[in-house]
This record gives structure tokens, C-alpha cells and sequence, in this order.
């Protein structure tokens, strides 16, 4: 988990231009069910070795985590998407945890790596969350998987520095067994 303590950080980052095909789009309920396609894809570049059993669960809980998200004013207000060509390739949302504004989740499609793109929605998205909940006590703050290389570059280069690690565990229980 990373944090930028000095809230004040994002006012000397500046917002990288677009690409001229590429658009930011707000967040529409009527198309979750996109946003939901968008991370599963997305996400579907750390799966690799998991089986369809896992991958299935791990959709489930996005499916979960978003339609929940939809119905969170902080989630709502931060919400930040790219659109090419009508098609969604990128989203961003924060949410507000006690004295944290939270970048929860973000996502963009591997065919468009490499344009400045999780930079943009970060910076976008840390931007609302300020903006809007940004009160003197709040920090940012943002977890990753700390194997994703990807997105601890781009972290550290906005400024985030290691707050703390941690490690969870997941247990099953054979359905064959006593």
C-alpha cells in the first residue's frame, strides 16, 4: 500500500494532454455493464496460471465491487473513463476511507499501454478526490499488488511512497474432503 501524505502533492503534478482519439467520459450507469467488461479484461493480464474456477471468482467480485461502487457518491464523483472510438479502454474511481482518498481501482486495456493513459487517470482521479473531499486531514493513498511492476512505476513517479506491506492469504477447503 502507497501514500502520499502532503495532499497538497497534486497541485504541483500536472495532467498529461490525451491522445486526439482518445476522450474522457464520466461515469454513466447505463453502461457498467462495459465498465465491468473493461476491468475484467484488464485484469485478466494478471491471471495467467489461475484456473477458470478462480478467474470466475475473481470476475464475480468486480462484477460485486462496481455495481456496488455505482451506488457511492465518492465513487460516483471521482469516476473517471477514456473512451476510443465509443468503446471504453480505461477507468479510474476513488473513494473516501476515514482520513484517505482512495484510488481503488484502475484499469486500461493492454492494447493501449504505453500512451500516458494510467498516469492521466490517476492524476485525473486524484484531482475529484481532492476537489470534492479534500478536506486538510485526507491523504492519498493506493494498493497494488506489489508484483504488478507496471503500476508501481507509475505510482512512484506521481510521488507515492511505500506505507506499508502487507500479505493475505486465501484458504480452500477441498469440497472431497472431510
Amino acid at each position: 500500500e502507497m501514500c502520499i501524505r502532503d495532499r497538497n502533492t497534486i497541485e504541483t503534478i500536472e495532467l498529461p494532454q490525451l491522445p486526439k482519439n482518445i476522450q474522457e467520459i464520466s461515469f454513466n450507469k447505463k453502461r457498467l455493464s462495459e465498465f465491468i467488461d473493461l476491468y475484467n479484461k484488464a485484469y485478466a493480464v494478471n491471471e495467467n496460471g489461475f484456473t477458470l474456477e478462480k478467474i470466475e471468482q475473481r470476475r464475480e467480485f468486480r462484477r460485486w465491487q462496481l455495481t456496488d461502487a455505482q451506488d457511492k457518491e465518492d465513487a460516483v464523483k471521482t469516476w473517471v473513463g477514456l473512451e476510443c472510438n465509443g468503446k471504453i479502454i480505461g477507468s479510474c474511481y476513488g473513494r473516501i476511507w476515514g482520513n484517505e482518498m482512495s484510488i481503488e481501482e484502475l484499469a486500461i486495456l493492454p492494447e493501449f499501454y504505453g500512451n500516458g493513459l494510467g498516469r492521466f487517470l490517476t492524476i485525473r482521479c486524484m484531482y475529484k478526490l481532492k476537489s470534492n473531499f479534500g478536506e486538510s486531514s485526507k491523504y492519498f493513498f493506493i494498493g497494488t499488488n506489489r508484483t504488478y511492476q507496471r503500476a508501481l512505476r507509475l505510482y512512484y513517479s506521481l510521488g507515492f511512497k511505500i506505507d506499508r506491506v502487507q500479505t493475505y492469504a486465501s484458504f480452500i477447503k477441498n469440497k472431497t474432503s472431510n
